[in-house]
């Protein structure tokens, strides 16, 4: 990461004329000074060769996942009973075309379980409509197409994201590790990764510059796509601090203003969304109070695993499945102990504090998922994969990831739903 001196007085308060007073609580207590922007931009345009890596990665990877997916069919040829597109869309995907269908649902319209599509952000589906009804095309393909182009949209957002942190050769390794994924399979279907992944990505790359109104769009967005897209609040703050200093964002001074409302604008889908739920439902809250119907209530991380791992409650199959949903979880928590100490703290924090809350479900299925979606981890293994020797033999795991985990998608396997 880049330091860029002299972006203001340490944590002294602007007077208004130029110069500084003497810092608040200066000798006291020491408060984080102004440094600048996280990162320096370097740009948006890439050179010829490196576009044409980009595109190589999105058609290979595309072709991957694809024969994946076949391979699930050639395994279970009843999987394509209710029609083709039952292999691209499995697990949430449904719900996602049905909104987008049908938009969402009333209260007489919940499952007899409670079950109901409150649940689910509306980004994704709110585009698929758009999309089906400008295009013609079946709502579960126009997802497709959507999850596609936000794929590639992330795989560009990664790349520049990568080159300011440690240069060219830094960001062609990173766009290879994020191309092949191992949850690559989940952004690339009508899912909310597919939204959630790249504008995550974006999210940090605009703020970590300084480009905090880009920054206030894609936190916006986020929000719109994952209950957890609010927790963009913290590494928002954290970077906003550094950038101005602690006294500086606390006072709302000149100059901090776009990182104010790019802050605010972490919840801004969240609270939209909350406001049309409110007006079909009568509860704002609906999204987190119907989890009940998928088993997850709020529940202490340790008496959570103690319940997922009782042999004596648990039948053999689900157990074996949640001791793997566990263990990538945990897995994924020390890879973002890792990233803090190695300085990427924004990062590390948000990855952490979103996991956490998946953690605080009194559920493990969908662990691999949750961490699998989340930027920071695939910025933490290219970031472990960089040294050149290490390369070819992770891009080789990855791929090999990235494949099982397309057929595991396509026989509905529980580690990927």
């Amino acid at each position: 990461m880049t330091d860029q001196a002299g972006r203001g007085a340490a944590i002294g308060i602007d007077d208004g004329a130029g110069g500084t007073r003497q810092p608040l609580l200066a000798g006291i207590w020491p408060l984080p000074s102004a440094q600048g922007p996280a990162t320096l931009s370097s740009g948006f345009r890439l050179a010829r060769a490196d576009w044409r890596l980009l595109l190589g990665l999105f058609l290979a990877t595309r072709v991957l996942l694809v024969a994946g997916i076949l391979v699930a069919y050639v395994s279970n040829t009843s999987r394509l009973e209710v029609g083709a597109d039952d292999l691209f869309c499995n697990w949430d995907c449904d719900w996602y075309v049905g909104i987008a269908d049908g938009g969402y649902q009333s209260l007489r319209q919940a499952g007899a379980s409670g079950a109901a599509n409150w649940a689910f952000f509306p980004l994704l589906p709110v585009l698929m409509w758009a999309l089906s009804h400008a295009t013609g095309l079946p709502t579960v393909y126009a997802g497709l197409v959507i999850a596609q182009l936000a794929s590639a949209a992330g795989l560009y957002a990664i790349f520049l994201a990568a080159r300011d942190l440690k240069g060219e050769d830094f960001a062609r390794h990173a766009a290879i590790v994020s191309a092949f994924w191992p949850f690559a399979i989940h952004a690339a279907m009508p899912m909310t990764e597919a939204l959630f992944v790249p504008l995550t990505i974006a999210a940090f790359l605009f703020a970590r510059r300084g480009d905090w109104l880009l920054a206030a769009v894609a936190a916006a967005l986020v929000s719109a796509t994952r209950t957890v897209g609010v927790v963009l609040v913290l590494p928002f703050l954290m970077l906003a601090i550094r950038e101005y200093g602690l006294l500086r964002v606390l006072t709302l001074r000149p100059g901090t203003e776009r990182a104010a409302i790019a802050i605010g604008a972490t919840g801004l889908g969240l609270g939209l969304f909350m406001i049309h739920l409110y007006g079909i439902t009568g509860d704002a809250l609906a999204f987190s109070h119907n989890q009940i119907a998928w088993s997850r209530k709020f529940e202490l991380p340790w008496m959570m695993v103690v319940d997922e791992l009782n042999p004596i409650t648990i039948g053999a199959n689900w157990l074996v499945a949640n001791v793997l949903d566990l263990g990538t979880g945990f897995a994924a928590l020390a890879l973002f102990a890792w990233l803090w100490r190695q300085g990427f703290r924004p990062e590390a924090l948000f990855a952490a504090a979103t996991l956490s809350i998946a953690f605080l479900s009194g559920n493990a299925s969908s662990l691999p998922r949750y961490s699998g979606s989340l930027y920071p981890a695939i910025l933490g293994v290219a970031l472990l994969s960089a040294a050149p020797l290490r390369r070819l033999p992770v891009y080789a795991a990855l791929a090999a990831g990235c494949f099982a985990c397309a057929v595991a998608w396509g026989l509905e396997q529980f580690y990927v739903m």
